[in-house]
């Protein structure tokens, strides 16, 4: 096949497997990232470049500028940035000396690997994508330096063969630039050495330069290990002490060695993906499944042995079979190498991700076209029947067909499971138990949905799991808000948590209870100047608090009470008025119209926060007009029908859908 024709259909293959992603909805982290962050709309250049991960969000940066706020064009950039990540694995493959039909089916198998999904279906996976092209367009450019200044070129190809300075320049930016995208470039220095290992070995120790270069690389590589952790890489590391999974160094790395063999399986058979990677089950005692993962790692090590041993000696390059061996050998390292910095070696607050495997996967992937250039080679393009081929290459063909095919379909519906947060949660639920993340972000769907009751059920089951966040208990706050009950909501953000222990909006949403009421000098205390796009307006009336002076209204008067949520209504504050419409509702002062208006308004509140309220309402207010002997407006039935409709679909078909009115 001609370089021309291997490009063509390797773009065509990583835009058709994810074409059908292109539709899908902001996702999870897209919606602080990406949808309500300031970074995307509002930072300037020099404070986009400060960032942490600054490369990711100058190119999110860049696609709002050129396609708004529509998802649609964010996911088009990171399938083309795939796409150019899997022509740069073609190209340095081929640089490494792998032959171009090896390369091609190592880059295929990449361009359509179901584990890529997550960082390419999944727009917050951008900075996985950027990394992972940014670091084999520098350990292909390292390559092209290092071949010139090889000691086991001859004399007198040395003198024919400039030394391609350029290239290492080029290198140590694309180094940089994959480290800004992401911390996992840190290990790029690692494989540099690997790879001058591999082509030289001990013929390297007799060279003076192999060691200043050695410490260069490890200062380098300890130089930006330290920074990824200083800058906040791992939330659990700081200066203050180590924080481990499970409160226990020992819970912590025994539930490491079990990590390693997951992301082998994941790496070769794709089959449970799983978004919500925190539940990850902690392995608190010493059991089969970590002595089965330390067994695996043992025989991986002896199997790399075992090759390098057999390949050739005394750092004499082989042919045929050996060279094999040792190109096996080097990609398994590489492997593990770029698997390392998330192997909970140092702790890192998420414990698993299938994002992760984005740069690792390219090893498993060069090893399926290393093999396949063994077994078969040449042979299809020699002979014209494949019967006289023979049966090892044969059933090896089909093999990596099967393996073809299986990734290829796994990443088309993988994509239709990350169509929005509620399909790609519901999966991950269906494959069992998943973390506090998963079930708060379930509950978050149906508060969108407007089922609070529902919602809860996923919030206690959240709190179950024995882990909290500032978003988990910012939604227990909305969720008493939503339900009317300002005192619980009160009580729960003063008696357990500190203000750190809350999203902003959370703490907003206090502070606009306490405006309600008043309290003026306990708002201006608690405000600061917005960071999520979604408050700004909550922002801006609590910055008024003593202009709108609630504090004149007297709560036990129930002509003021009346007068006070026409105001909250006025000022856009409708969720809040829930309370005071009850409380007006079942006084008993108001009879005929006047509760008729209470009752719909009522009613009208819930449509925007709790539907199986807003049905029991809506048919109070129905119950009222046949009472007073009038006629009941056809559209209440009209409603009533339409809610009903639409509970049955949320609660006993499992579909989401968001009613807006």
């Amino acid at each position: 096949m001609s370089n021309r024709k291997a490009v063509f259909f390797l773009i065509l293959a990583s835009f058709l497997v994810y074409l059908n992603s292109l539709p899908n909805d902001f996702i999870f982290d897209d919606l602080p990232i990406i949808q309500n962050s300031f970074m995307i709309t509002d930072a300037s250049f020099w404070q986009l470049l400060k960032s942490y991960r600054p490369l990711r969000y100058l190119s999110l940066a860049l696609d709002y500028r050129i396609f708004g706020m529509n998802p649609y064009g964010f996911r088009l950039m990171n399938i083309i940035y795939h796409t150019l990540a899997v022509l740069s694995l073609f190209w340095m493959l081929k640089k490494f000396s792998l032959s171009q039909t090896a390369a091609f089916v190592a880059a295929l198998l990449f361009a359509v690997h179901s584990v890529n999904t997550d960082a390419v279906a999944y727009i917050s996976g951008r900075r996985d994508v950027l990394m992972g092209l940014f670091y084999i367009l520098s350990v292909g450019c390292f390559i092209n330096f290092y071949n010139t200044i090889s000691p086991t070129l001859c004399a007198e190809r040395r003198d024919k063969i400039p030394v391609k300075w350029g290239y290492l320049v080029l290198s140590l930016i694309f180094l940089f630039l994959s480290v800004s995208s992401k911390e996992m470039g840190v290990t790029l220095p690692v494989i540099f050495g690997l790879y001058a290992i591999l082509r030289d070995g001990r013929i390297l120790l007799t060279k003076r330069w192999f060691y200043i270069s050695a410490m260069i690389l490890l200062m380098l590589f300890s130089y930006f290990v330290f920074m990824v952790i200083s800058g906040g890489g791992s939330a659990l590391v700081s200066l203050a002490g180590i924080n481990f999974h499970g409160n226990s160094p020992q819970v912590h790395y025994l539930t490491a060695t079990t990590i390693f063999l997951h992301y082998i399986v994941l790496a070769l058979f794709p089959l449970k993906l799983i978004l919500d990677n925190a539940g990850y089950p902690l392995v608190p005692d010493w059991n089969f499944h970590v002595f089965f993962s330390i067994l695996v790692m043992f025989l991986l090590t002896a199997f790399v042995w075992y090759l390098l041993v057999t390949s050739g000696r005394d750092g004499k390059e082989a042919h045929g079979t050996g060279k094999t061996k040792k190109n096996i050998a080097f990609f398994i390292a590489f492997f593990v190498i770029t698997l390392a910095p998330v192997l909970q070696i140092i702790p890192l607050h998420e414990i698993v991700a299938i994002h992760y495997l984005y740069v690792p996967v390219m090893a498993v992937c060069a090893i399926f076209g290393i093999i396949y250039d063994s077994v078969i080679g040449d042979k299809l393009n020699n002979q014209k029947e494949l019967s006289v081929i023979g049966k090892k290459p044969l059933a090896f063909l089909l093999i990596l067909s099967v393996v073809f095919l299986f990734y290829s379909v796994r990443t088309v519906t993988r994509n239709l499971e990350l169509k929005n947060t509620w399909t790609a949660l519901r999966v991950d639920e269906s494959w069992g138990e998943i973390s506090f993340r998963g079930y708060f972000a379930l509950g978050v769907r149906y508060i969108n949905m407007k089922f609070p009751d529902k919602a809860w059920e996923y919030y206690q089951k959240s709190v179950a799991t024995g882990y909290s966040d500032e978003n988990q208990n910012g939604n227990i706050i909305g969720y008493y808000i939503l339900k009317g009950d300002h005192d619980k909501a009160l009580s729960f953000f003063s008696g357990k948590h500190l203000v750190n222990d809350y999203s902003q909006k959370a703490v907003y949403n206090i502070a606009t209870l306490y405006m309600i009421r008043g309290d003026c000098d306990r708002v201006e205390k608690m405000i600061t100047p917005p960071r999520d796009k979604s408050v700004v307006n909550t922002y801006k009336k609590l910055t008024e608090c003593r202009k709108h002076n609630f504090a004149r209204f007297d709560d036990n008067d129930m002509q003021q009470l009346y007068q006070k949520q026409l105001y909250m209504k006025e000022i856009y504050l409708e969720i809040e008025r829930k309370p005071y419409l009850k409380t007006l509702i079942r006084s008993g002062e108001f009879e005929g119209d006047k509760l008729l208006e209470l009752v719909h308004e009522l009613a009208i509140v819930d449509l925007q926060s709790d539907i199986p309220e807003a049905i029991e309402y809506y048919k109070a207010e129905k119950a009222l007009y046949l009472q007073m002997n009038r006629p009941v407006p056809a559209i209440i039935d009209q409603i009533i029908a339409a809610l009903e409709s639409y509970q049955y679909e949320i609660l006993v078909e499992g579909k989401y859908t968001e009613l807006n009115f």
